[in-house]
């Protein structure tokens, strides 16, 4: 089970929440419940549990450079197709980290737990064009290469700025943790199925 330190409020919070579950929040819906009457028909608080998971983040990822064992795990995104986002996905932990981006394994995890795994990896991201994927230099040669692990690796990675995120409430988006310009990427190594090396 992985264990990570508390962190103070950061003090903008409402830059933690996406448009929609600001509306929410302003609604009222969530001051009369304060998230133990459960009004809205969950069985916790999902801002509560979200909120948690992130605070405990903080502390690690409040900086411009980070290490730590890729699961390993890419992301790709799809805002601004066909120019899109890609990265490793990062968390600030060494070690066995595969659960952090293996749903398969989540099976019988509590709510917490699940965000906990989402929210705990970090997404490096770099701007590509789908169709011109090989001008997208180092970072995206690196990237691949990570998609093709089996095991975590070990990976350093520089940002433009420090990672940040915010709380979206979505019953059909998993959650995901903060994301930040990718500004170098280093993999140590890296063991990749044999089949695929031949």
């Amino acid at each position: 089970m992985l264990s990570l330190p508390m962190a103070g409020v950061p003090q903008d919070f409402g830059a933690l929440f996406d448009a929609d579950t600001r509306a929410a929040i302003s609604s009222g819906l969530c001051i009369q419940c304060r998230g133990a009457k459960l009004l809205c028909g969950k069985s916790r608080c999902p801002i509560l549990v979200r909120w948690g998971s992130m605070m405990k983040t903080a502390p690690m990822i409040d900086r411009f450079e980070l290490d730590g064992a890729s699961p390993p795990g890419v992301f790709v995104g799809r805002f601004g197709y066909p120019k899109v986002f890609v990265g490793p996905l990062v968390p600030p932990i060494h070690g066995d980290t595969q659960i952090l981006d293996s749903p398969e394994s989540w099976v019988g995890h509590p709510m917490e737990d699940i965000v906990r795994f989402r929210s705990t990896l970090v997404r490096g991201m770099h701007r590509v064009h789908v169709q011109d994927v090989d001008r997208g230099g180092r970072i995206v040669d690196q990237t691949r290469e990570l998609a093709l692990g089996t095991l975590p690796a070990d990976v350093e990675v520089g940002f433009t700025r420090k990672p940040h995120g915010r709380v979206v409430l979505d019953d059909n988006v998993q959650p995901f943790g903060p994301s930040a310009p990718l500004e170098r990427l280093d993999i140590g190594n890296l063991r990749v199925d044999p089949n695929l090396d031949r």
